[in-house]
């Protein structure tokens, strides 16, 4: 029966529709052109029974011209009602829309979700289940402790088990949750309202959106009507949210990989080598322990002593790079230098001009390794005194380190034929975060002819 009045009202609104509101001036019009016509006529006859009638037929046309007008203003207020109801809907669409895609981390965007419903109805508690296909179930995203001493048990906790599920039928908007009901004298009563908002994204059901409200409180047809029409709005940012957590973890888990890399790379060419070389060493001291003199064991203790301090230094390097990372350049290499300086007696100076900048992870560790290769080699072969270092900060964000002692100069190729392998190793860091090394070094024996490395590093991200 109510079915058939509601088809019956919506037949007739349609024939005001058509007949009335697009016709509206004609009929006024004519309504009006009759009435005036009826007035004339009027005055014309003589007072007389026909006259009496014509007075009667101009206030009934009078009244329907009156209700006609009633109408037409009824469906204009209702118009105006569904225009606002509408640019409510949409403003409301475009704020959380602006929220959503100001947010870039998961726990930001689940708060916005929880923010959001109470901006509709300040009574809501919200809950969120996040469809989780490794486990092939819905699990609780978080909750937040709104209102949720007028309910009587934590929001999530009042979600049936069924909805922790996904099945392959599902309702597509808004809808209401039968919970337990409680029982009194003369009634029963629900413990609370419960509503299911489902977030679907390309015809997939992803998460759940339960609002709970006291059992005296509930959702009016407005609040429903935007709950559904902002639905696949949220569900975009669920997804979007979701695959910028996902991207994030990966690039984390890239790092993290990289780091080991690189820091078994460095280990296996640094400290494997130097301990190979103490292994060897001692096993021929052990062999030759009868034969060996107190001179030739003097001298292979002290490079085996020289060989356990580069060791000492590689592994204090690497504890320093893990604490330092967010203080300054200039503090990190001195830390980074301080054992060479307090051991060799150097006079290091470090000076920087430009705004500095934060250096990339991998940069940074790259500069203070290339800078720990340069300064040992100071003090195994340069025989200086005093070390400049300047830091040059560019406004491209790119680092000149440019690094002069006193010491004596040498020829770069009889370095390299003589073993060793300093300027390589620093070239080939340098090139691996594409920047450029270049050398210069008088060939003299005596002090103060002094050399000069020049590196060029570039602020950007390592692939």
């Amino acid at each position: 029966m109510r079915g058939f009045q509601e088809n019956q009202t919506t037949k007739i609104n349609a024939w005001i529709e058509d007949k009335l509101v697009r016709r509206r001036f004609w009929v006024i019009g004519l309504l009006s052109v009759l009435f005036v016509a009826l007035e004339i006529v009027e005055e014309l006859v003589p007072y007389s029974r026909a006259r009496h009638q014509i007075e009667i037929l101009s206030i009934l046309l009078f009244f329907l011209l009156l209700f006609i007008i009633w109408i037409l203003l009824e469906h204009v207020l209702k118009i105006t009602r569904v225009k606002n109801h509408a640019l409510k809907i949409l403003q409301i669409k475009h704020d959380l829309s602006t929220r959503l895609a100001l947010t870039t981390e998961w726990d930001e965007m689940v708060t916005a979700l929880y923010e959001f419903p109470r901006t509709i109805n300040p009574l809501i508690a919200p809950s969120l289940l996040v469809y989780n296909p490794q486990l092939a179930k819905f699990e609780v995203s978080s909750e937040q402790q709104y209102n949720e001493q007028a309910l009587p048990a934590s929001s999530h906790s009042l979600i049936p088990s069924v909805y922790y599920t996904k099945t392959s039928e599902h309702p597509t908007t808004l809808h209401d949750i039968q919970l337990s009901t409680t029982k009194t004298e003369n009634s029963q009563t629900s413990v609370a309202n419960m509503y299911c908002l489902p977030l679907i994204w390309r015809k997939s059901l992803i998460a759940r959106l339960f609002l709970t409200l006291p059992s005296e409180a509930s959702l009016s047809e407005e609040q429903r009507n935007i709950f559904n029409y902002v639905a696949s709005d949220i569900a975009i940012a669920l997804v979007s949210a979701q695959r910028q957590q996902q991207q994030s973890t990966q690039l984390v888990r890239q790092a993290k990989d990289t780091e080991r890399l690189s820091i078994s790379r460095d280990l296996h060419d640094t400290l494997g080598q130097n301990l190979g070389y103490l292994h060897l060493t001692l096993d021929q001291m052990a062999r030759d322990a009868d034969k060996a003199n107190a001179t030739e064991l003097l001298a292979n203790l002290e490079q085996m002593r020289t060989v356990a301090n580069q060791s000492f230094e590689i592994v204090r390097g690497k504890l320093s790079m893990m604490h330092l990372q967010e203080a300054s350049l200039k503090d990190i290499l001195l830390n980074h230098s301080q054992l060479i300086v307090e051991r060799s007696n150097l006079v290091l100076e470090i000076t920087q001009t430009g705004q500095p900048f934060c250096l990339k992870p991998g940069i940074l560790r790259q500069v203070v390794y290339i800078f720990g290769e340069a300064l040992s080699n100071v003090e195994r072969h340069a025989d200086a005194h005093k070390v400049m270092v300047e830091l040059i900060w560019g406004q491209q964000e790119d680092l000149i380190m440019i690094l002069t002692d006193d010491g004596r100069g040498f020829d770069p190729l009889k370095a390299h034929s003589s073993g060793h392998f300093g300027l390589k190793i620093m070239q080939e860091r340098t090139a691996t975060i594409g920047g450029r090394f270049d050398l210069k070094s008088p060939t003299c024996d005596t002090k103060n002819c002094g050399t000069q490395l020049t590196f060029w590093f570039p602020n950007t991200d390592l692939t």
